[in-house]
């Protein structure tokens, strides 16, 4: 049997077990994506994880869309702080607990030797930023890398996932399906593709506070059409504050 013929438990299954979503085909990966999101409550149009591929590997690494969100649900409060030098390495020791009571604790590290002034202070608070990450991955039960640590990997390459016509309509009507519709339009196909591609501009233009079209109840052409007309009057205002700075710092 390939694994075109699989159904959804046994990809799942296959990926948890051989560790490597490479072997999945793009369309899979996104119901994968979509599979996780769901088990710890995250909304996937906000990008919580990225793909990686590492040691030959095909991962998933979590964003900071995704322990903002883990923080909130989970009710994670960084509840210690521990700083220290250790030779060349500066290290950050985050403790943290969550609504239930438990608690964990991680480290972040960052190098240091040679590094002063500006630089310095970015290293250290990079180093507050990985431990408070890695705590609340850890807390809430994701073994997986944060986007703070894959930079500092050499190897590491991000993946995008690229979806055919095909594969889009089919996830699209799926998804629809899922919220309770018999059918899906063409309308909403281009509506939540559509809503993807400006969430993803957003992001590339530091646009502060995005936020998907709304939740699984708001599923319709409407809600998406709403959120779709919102993003792109603020990727417009955006661009504008750019050109502005830009012109600015050519007259100085």
């Amino acid at each position: 049997m390939t694994i075109a013929t699989r159904d959804e438990a046994s990809i799942i299954e296959l990926a948890l077990v051989e560790g490597d979503l490479s072997k999945l085909s793009p369309a899979q990966r996104v119901e994968y994506y979509q599979h996780v999101c769901d088990s710890v409550g995250l909304n996937q149009f906000t990008r919580p994880f990225e793909y990686l591929r590492l040691n030959n590997r095909l991962v998933l690494y979590a964003t900071k869309n995704a322990t903002d969100q883990l923080r909130k649900i989970h009710g994670v409060s960084i509840t210690n702080l521990k700083h220290t030098q250790m030779g060349a390495l500066y290290v950050v020791t985050a403790s943290a607990e969550d609504k239930t009571g438990r608690q964990d604790s991680e480290i972040g590290v960052v190098p240091i030797e040679g590094v002063r002034g500006e630089a310095l202070s970015n290293a250290m608070m990079k180093a507050v930023t990985k431990a408070k990450r890695r705590v609340t991955l850890s807390l809430c039960g994701l073994g997986m890398l944060d986007e703070s640590e894959v930079e500092s990997i050499p190897t590491a390459q991000v993946v995008p996932v690229d979806l055919s016509a095909e594969d889009t309509q089919r996830l699209a009507a799926k998804y629809t399906q899922i919220h309770g519709e018999d059918d899906v339009s063409n309308e909403v196909r281009a509506l939540v593709m559509e809503n993807a591609t400006l969430l993803q501009t957003a992001k590339d233009l530091g646009v502060p506070g995005l936020r998907p079209y709304g939740a699984q109840a708001s599923w319709s052409a409407e809600a998406i059409t709403r959120a779709n007309q919102e993003l792109t009057e603020r990727i417009r205002s955006r661009n504008q504050d750019l050109d502005q700075q830009a012109a600015a710092q050519a007259a100085v």
